[in-house]
Formats: structure tokens, C-alpha cells, sequence
């Protein structure tokens, strides 16, 4: 990790560190608020300092996406025999959320009811919160993904591939290819059987 990064992350967690862990999370949808007071509707973007409060709510969005994402994890795993299908499921939530937290944590936030996007950015030794108009090309999954997969930290990870933008990219594995092609419908004749205890 580099220096900058490892500083963002710091700054993020500093208040955190100031006050017990059983009360640090804040209500479901506090950054959605937080982040909805600082968009001016007149302009399609929006450049604001960024208190050390909003920097507290993305690292707080981040450890409840990666709390997500482990939940899902091992909803995945208890399901691996009783529905592979819905294990699939909450594979891909799984998945989906930590590529969240690690756009949380990278300074990205998608506000979906207000149709904008915030971003964290640094100006010299401050950050600043800039407030972009989302498009219809900015599907949450997608978005995530390709923002994270780019990142200059995760850019040479063969982890973070870039989502194949049609399904005949070669770029990725062929399975991956292969699940972009395949619909849901098709499932949805193969719920497990449940049993009474």
C-alpha cells in the first residue's frame, strides 16, 4: 500500500479511535444523509471540504459493507449443498459488497436516490468531497467493480480484472464470460427442498 493511501485510511479510522467500538457504527444510511446535505441541485457538480465527520462515515460504510460481505460469505457456504444455485446468490453478494468496501474505503460513494455520486479527493494536505451527476453507464456493480479494478493500488492485481464490457472479451476467464451470459431465470425451477425440523 502506499504512502497516500495508507494516510487516507488513517485520516478515515482517526476518530474512530477516539470512542468505543460498540457504539462507532453509525444508523443505517447516516452517509446517504450525510453526503445528501452537501448537493447542490442548480450545478452538476458540487466541490465542498470534507469535515472529519464524512471522512469517519466512508470508513464506517466500508467496515459495514465488509460486515456484509462476510455475512454473505458464510450464508454462501451453508448453502453450498442444500442450493448450489442460491449459494451462487449469496456468492455474488458476497463479492459484490467487499468490492464496496474497498470503494468506501477508496473514497467512493453512490448516492442512488439522489442520482450523484461523491467522490473523496485530496488538495494538498486536505480532502475534499466532490459531488458528480450519475449517469445511466454507472450501474452500482459495474461501477464499483470497474472503479476499484482501475484503482492505482489494485491496477496490476490479477484479482480485480476489469469487467468484460461485451460478453465475447477475452480479457477474462471464460467462466466469468460464461456467468455474464447466463440469466437467473433459469433457475428458478431449483429451489431447495426444505424440511421441518
Amino acid at each position: 500500500m502506499d504512502k497516500e493511501l495508507s494516510s487516507q485510511i488513517e485520516r478515515m479510522f482517526a476518530e474512530l479511535n477516539l470512542r468505543s467500538a460498540a457504539n462507532s457504527i453509525p444508523a443505517l444510511g447516516a452517509l446517504s444523509r450525510l453526503l445528501s446535505a452537501y448537493i447542490d441541485d442548480s450545478s452538476s457538480e458540487t466541490v465542498v471540504a470534507a469535515k472529519p465527520i464524512v471522512l469517519t462515515h466512508f470508513a464506517t460504510a466500508a467496515v459495514e459493507m465488509w460486515l456484509r460481505s462476510v455475512h454473505s460469505f458464510l450464508i454462501s457456504v451453508s448453502l453450498t449443498r442444500a442450493s448450489p444455485i442460491w449459494s451462487s446468490v449469496a456468492g455474488y453478494y458476497s463479492s459484490h459488497y467487499s468490492i464496496r468496501a474497498f470503494a468506501h474505503l477508496f473514497g467512493v460513494f453512490q448516492l442512488y436516490k439522489m442520482k450523484r455520486i461523491a467522490y473523496l479527493d485530496k488538495q494538498g494536505s486536505h480532502f475534499v468531497l466532490r459531488m458528480e451527476n450519475k449517469g445511466a453507464k454507472h450501474r452500482e456493480h459495474k461501477f464499483y467493480w470497474k472503479y476499484v479494478s482501475e484503482h492505482p493500488q489494485l491496477l496490476t492485481d490479477p484479482f480485480f480484472y476489469a469487467i468484460p464490457t461485451t460478453s465475447h472479451d477475452q480479457t477474462v476467464p471464460t467462466e466469468t464470460r460464461r456467468t455474464t451470459q447466463t440469466t437467473l431465470i433459469s433457475f428458478l425451477s431449483s429451489y431447495p427442498l426444505t424440511r421441518s425440523i
